[in-house]
């Protein structure tokens, strides 16, 4: 049984030669099998809830051994060998589940495997081991399991010799092209040599290969930009001065291309790594967009993942795909498509603690080598982007102190505790290294009135884009009076939910109010006061 980098080019006699091409010979018989997928029959449930792929019965699992054997029994004119490329089909009853819903036809097989006395062998290729049933090998001295690796160091240089490179970019691509197959390698020379790039400067090469015409919005982002990235991001997040001085200088770092300054040759990990922690409301989410803003000039640019929603452990193929054959195969992964169309971008999963355990294996792909591989094979690439975790660990122990430096040290031993401790994860933790960054609770009413002037500026400029009605103060007296009401609202209320607050209460005594008075008058022009305690519009 042969698993993993199945499809590359391999070194024989002194050429490349593909596996297909080793395996098919006069002397071996390739056995495929086919079944009506197109019908996109529903899946079939299993007498223990398992499920086999669109277009299959449990039958067909059965059917495809006994066709092996009969195969094999038959002789086939003496040959000896018999090859199997589609088991992801063949073993139909296993893909996408440990359990398998056909057990019989693998204790067939199991059976034939370990009595009959030919000589004869068995290929099968799957490029997931989780695509051959454990059943079959497990125990069985018949049975050998090979994973074909991708090509190390001495098979890189071997094969990037043959483009006559100078040593020290020879060097450099050896670096570089780090679990990468020889026909990806081959298929970036081609694609620099058709676009004419310089093949002295294999970073560029390199990118040009992942993300094609897009260029990094870090070379355009000038330096007084970066400089006085802390002054951009305030005018957006209010009380969170030490997150923001913290986050600026990550983001220096990212900017002058030192993140990676500790590790030899080229790397792939994403470009600034931050864990941003603290109480509900405080800005974690408010920053991670001013970020995006501030660094590739778009919002859009910023995408969520709610880590609620992967509670289970078969919602991580949420992030890659599902398994061939099931449901949802197709649309792939919902982070390996995003990354795939935005490489430049920023990455938030929100409130972390909330996913499955699990889904830290897939972390950990992208914060060690920054890249992921779908369902399909097709690998994105992370080295151009942000990722932001947030968290609320902690918060319990924290609102009992009164003060946030006793709060930020409760925050920072809480997320230690729980990657060392309850996840027994410190490799994770390592990676994100001092990047935690705790956000300070918000109870100061100056703040509070930073954040409700900022926000209700946002919705008079939206209300004025969408209904081309011009919103006003009759004077800047009366802006002040509207601000302190609800600054007043806040503080009097018992909610404890820091800026996310301020959305509410303008929602419930200005949009509200505001959208009933406009319905029955359609005024171009409407000015703001606030009459008999409750914001008034005339």
């Amino acid at each position: 049984m042969l698993y993993g980098n199945l499809y590359d080019s391999f070194f024989y006699d002194g050429e490349t030669i593909s596996l297909d091409e080793f395996i098919e010979s006069d002397n071996v018989i390739t056995l495929e099998f086919f079944t009506e997928t197109e019908l996109n029959v529903e899946p079939v449930i299993g007498s223990d809830n398992t499920t086999v792929p669109l277009g299959y019965t449990p039958q067909d699992a059965l059917s495809f051994v006994n066709q092996v054997i009969k195969s094999i029994n038959d002789g086939s004119d003496g040959k000896k060998v018999f090859y199997i490329k589609n088991s992801s089909l063949f073993f139909c009853d296993n893909v996408g589940s440990h359990v398998s819903c056909v057990p019989h036809s693998v204790h067939l097989l199991k059976e034939f495997l370990n009595n009959n006395d030919n000589d004869f062998l068995l290929i099968i290729v799957a490029e997931k081991l989780e695509f051959f049933p454990t059943a079959l090998y497990t125990d069985n001295p018949d049975v050998e399991i090979i994973h074909i690796e991708m090509p190390d160091m001495d098979i890189r240089e071997e094969f990037l010799r043959t483009f006559e490179l100078k040593p020290e970019v020879l060097n450099q691509y050896i670096k570089i092209t780090n679990n990468r197959s020889l026909k990806e390698i081959q298929k970036i020379f081609d694609i620099a040599d058709n676009e004419n790039l310089d093949l002295d400067k294999p970073k560029e090469v390199i990118s040009y290969y992942d993300f094609g015409e897009k260029e990094s919005p870090w070379t355009k982002l000038k330096d007084d930009d970066i400089r006085k990235i802390d002054v951009t991001l305030k005018k957006r997040v209010f009380g969170q001065d030490e997150a923001i001085d913290y986050a600026k200088k990550i983001l220096i770092r990212a900017k002058l291309g030192l993140s990676t300054a500790h590790q030899h040759g080229y790397s792939t990990r994403p470009i600034g790594i931050f864990f941003f922690v603290g109480p509900t409301g405080v800005g974690k989410t408010e920053l991670a967009k001013a970020i995006t803003e501030a660094v590739f000039g778009d919002e859009n640019k910023f995408k969520r993942f709610d880590m609620s929603e992967y509670k289970e452990e078969t919602s991580i193929n949420k992030l890659i795909g599902t398994s061939p054959g099931y449901v949802g195969f197709e649309q792939g992964g919902e982070l390996t498509n995003w990354m795939r169309e935005n490489p430049f971008s920023v990455l938030l999963f929100d409130e972390i603690e909330k996913g499955n355990p699990l889904i830290w294996d897939t972390f950990l792909q992208i914060l060690e080598d920054g890249r992921l591989t779908d369902n399909k094979g097709k690998t994105v690439y992370f080295n151009e982007s942000i990722i932001i975790f947030t968290s609320n660990i902690g918060n319990q122990e924290a609102r009992e102190k009164g003060n946030n430096d006793e709060m930020k040290i409760i925050y920072k031993n809480a997320v230690k505790e729980y990657f060392s401790s309850k996840l027994g994860r410190v490799e994770i933790l390592n990676r994100i290294g001092n990047n935690i960054i705790v956000f300070n609770s918000i109870e100061n009413k100056d703040i509070y009135r930073d954040i409700v002037k900022s926000r209700l500026n946002l919705v008079i400029k939206n209300i004025e884009e969408k209904l081309s009605c011009r919103v006003k103060f009759k004077n800047k007296e009366t802006e002040l009076d509207v601000i302190s009401f609800i600054v007043k609202k806040l503080t009097n209320s018992n909610e404890k939910f820091g800026g996310r607050a301020v959305i509410n209460f303008l929602e419930t005594y200005f949009i509200n109010e505001f959208g009933s008075f406009y319905m029955e008058s359609r005024k171009d022009v409407v000015f703001i006061s606030v009459v008999d305690n409750k914001i008034s519009f005339s």
